[in-house]
């Protein structure tokens, strides 16, 4: 007669949102992440632009987006 085995549960995965929250501080440590200067360029350093948009109420929101790859 065979055996059946209980499955443990599979460990939760985090949210997305967490896991975007923890990529977004992580990139403001390194300093991979600033906004552009009075030129509109980004410092040498950074890979990604710091991103504020105000909405239709009138509340800010900031994202972080790609502007180019570190080459080493």
């Amino acid at each position: 007669m065979a055996t059946t085995r209980k499955k443990k549960p599979s460990p939760k995965p985090p949210s997305d949102k967490a896991a975007e929250e923890k990529f977004n501080r992580d990139l403001l440590i390194r300093g991979e992440a600033a906004p552009v200067d009075g030129s509109g360029k980004l410092p040498l350093d950074a890979t990604h632009e710091i991103v504020e948009t105000k909405t239709k109420d009138g509340t800010k929101t900031t994202t972080i987006q790609r502007r180019r790859f570190k080459m080493f």
